[in-house]
Parts: structure tokens; sequence; C-alpha cells
């Protein structure tokens, strides 16, 4: 990834492009979780097309309910009274 020429260049760009790309994934959730929020925003065309340069360089992970029960699995969730 080559940094961008702005001045002002956000911190995560920043760090992402001292990083080697392949070793970078998003996973299905986060894409979609992106998705949702660039489609009700106030630039929606504008968002779903920084969402796609942004995640194009990035290998998608699925994320299913394996995922899901692995995840909590190793997550400490306090109990409910």
């Amino acid at each position: 990834m080559h940094p961008p020429s702005q001045q002002h260049v956000p911190a995560l760009v920043q760090r992402l492009c001292r990083c080697d790309l392949s070793h970078i994934h998003l996973s299905s959730v986060v894409k979609a979780d992106s998705s949702f929020g660039a489609r009700h925003s106030a630039r929606v065309s504008e968002n779903l097309q920084l969402l796609e340069r942004f995640s194009a360089p990035f290998t998608s992970l699925p994320f299913d309910d394996q995922c899901a029960t692995a995840s909590f699995a190793r997550t400490s969730i306090p109990e409910v009274s």
C-alpha cells in the first residue's frame, strides 16, 4: 500500500502503510457493519466508494456460527443474576 499524498493522514492509514497487507484480514462481519454504516450515512455514494478502496487490498474471511461460538468461548462474559 502506498502512502496517500495528503498532508494530513490518519494514524490508521499511516500504520497500514507500514504493514505487509497480506497479514491483514477483514471478516465478513466487519465488512457488513462498515457497509451498513456507509449506507446510512449522509454521503452514501462517497462512503461506499471509500469503503471499497479501503477494503480492496485485504483478504475477506467468512464469519459463521462456528466462528461466533469460538469467539465467545474466548471471551469472559459475566453472568447476569
